[in-house]
């Protein structure tokens, strides 16, 4: 059995078809964005939100090698329910997308806060292009 891996280059065809190919490497760009993320939450002195963010970029990590693995999304969301990886991404999405959030708040003061903010959303919905399961809640 072949491994997928996610730091290959990933084209989606159609729906639920993943190939080789030229396009980005989403749970890269996603990991560099909560890297900067929690970089700048740490240097605007949000410490308990900069450890936050480094629990789900190890959330991610988890969940890449899961995947991997696994030999492919489907196979791994077993296993990413029953450790919690997914309920943890989806309340990371909300607090990242509900204005009301603490974390949405404290982002947005950022430099370049709210870049990060559309940046980690658009990897994110990536990534649920090919893991369907991904729980994140629709966008208004």
């Amino acid at each position: 059995m072949s491994q997928f891996n996610f730091h290959d280059k990933v084209i989606i065809k159609n729906k639920g078809d993943v190939h080789l190919g030229d396009n980005n490497n989403y749970f890269a760009d996603f990991q560099g964005e909560l890297t900067n993320l929690a970089s700048a939450l740490k240097q605007g002195g949000y410490e308990e939100d900069s450890a936050y963010v480094e629990s789900i970029y190890e959330a991610v990590e988890v969940m890449e090698k899961l995947i991997n693995e696994s030999g492919s999304p489907e196979s791994a969301e077993v296993p990413l329910r029953k450790k919690g990886i997914l309920s943890k991404l989806k309340g990371f999405y909300e607090d990242m997308t509900e204005e009301n959030s603490d974390l949405y708040k404290k982002t947005k003061a950022l430099r370049n806060g709210a870049k990060i903010v559309n940046n980690l959303i658009e990897f994110s919905n990536n990534i649920a292009k090919f893991v369907p399961y991904l729980p994140l809640p629709p966008q208004s």
